[in-house]
């Protein structure tokens, strides 16, 4: 027969009480992880994810510069470095200071000759003939720029002294231009004709009269292009080639007279027309004629010259006394 063994009730009490107490306060024993499956259940492949275009790399952050940094020059250039102006004229000069971004970008501007040219915030301006040398200066580093202005008296015109000329054929007439202002740097100029088979012209001016018909000689500066014309009318006149006298001497009492002849060739010469003169008329005197009149003893040379051409001959005349003439008191 089984024996029941009965527990007191303090004694029960005591050892339920601490596993209520741990029930009541949540402080029971972790159990131990359970080992890793050794065969893990395969899962089924996840289906590829759409690709997602690229992104740019982000920029690395650049340190802030401090607001008060200073960036100093480093060169300056002028956009001349040469230039030619005239006497009034100006032009502006453009400088540009290196880095873009200097702090300090004030320039100072100076001329080494303001007799010929001077300069203001970089506007030039000639003031007489001669050279000057600009230059443009910054303020920080004292960097230099410059540029040579050759200051000159510019022409303003040209003129010739005959609009219009007329000449025989072979004749020369020499024009003579006038370039303005007189103090012009450069007076060079230039001859042409229209017509050279008509007239001529050499490159200092001087027209030839060739053949019949007209011609326009023009003379042109170099400097500027001012240009004056001549209108040039060629005939076809032949002109004397000589010109004689039938007595190269002669022997004339007072009162007497003799007539000198005149021989102009060719003999299809266009103008024989010929004038006389006398070197002594107290001697000789000669009309136009050519008719001479002896007036006093002594000698006198008559000249007769061609209108055209000038062209010359000349007759010595001896004036004697006339036999009748008597010194008072001398016998015969």
């Amino acid at each position: 027969m089984n024996r029941r063994t009965i527990i007191p009730a303090a004694t029960l009490l005591a050892l339920l009480l601490p596993a209520a107490a741990l029930l009541l306060f949540g402080c029971k024993k972790e159990s131990p992880a359970p080992a890793p499956d050794p065969n893990p259940p395969t899962k089924p492949a996840e289906p590829p994810k759409p690709e997602k275009p690229d992104e740019p790399a982000d920029e690395p952050d650049k340190p802030d510069e401090p607001a008060d940094q200073v960036v100093s020059v480093t060169g300056i250039s002028l956009d001349n470095s040469s230039k030619e102006l005239g006497v009034g004229e100006s032009f502006t000069l453009t400088a540009t200071v290196k880095p873009d971004n200097a702090t300090d970008k004030g320039i100072t501007w100076s001329s080494d000759n303001p007799g010929a040219a001077t300069v203001s915030g970089g506007k030039v301006t000639g003031v007489a003939p001669g050279a000057a040398v600009i230059t443009a200066t910054t303020n920080d580093g004292g960097f230099t720029a410059s540029c040579t202005v050759t200051v000159v008296q510019k022409v303003t015109g040209v003129s010739l002294d005959r609009k219009s000329l007329e000449l025989r054929k072979g004749e020369t007439f020499r024009l003579t231009a006038s370039v303005t202002p007189k103090d012009a740097t450069n007076k060079a100029v230039e001859w042409k004709s229209s017509a050279a088979s008509v007239a001529s012209v050499s490159k200092e001016g001087l027209v030839t009269a060739v053949s019949k018909g007209k011609a326009t000689i023009t003379v042109t500066t170099k400097e500027g292009g001012f240009s004056a014309t001549c209108a040039v009318t060629v005939t076809q006149e032949t002109p004397p080639e000589s010109v004689s006298l039938d007595r190269a001497e002669a022997l004339l009492k007072v009162g007497e007279t003799l007539t000198l002849t005149a021989t102009v060739l060719p003999r299809d010469a266009d103008d024989k027309s010929v004038t006389w003169s006398t070197s002594d008329e107290k001697v000789a005197t000669v009309d136009a004629e050519g008719i001479v009149t002896a007036k006093s003893t002594g000698t006198a040379v008559i000249t007769v010259t061609t209108t055209m051409g000038s062209l010359t001959a000349e007759c010595k005349i001896i004036v004697q006394k006339k036999p009748s003439d008597k010194i008072p008191g001398e016998e015969l």
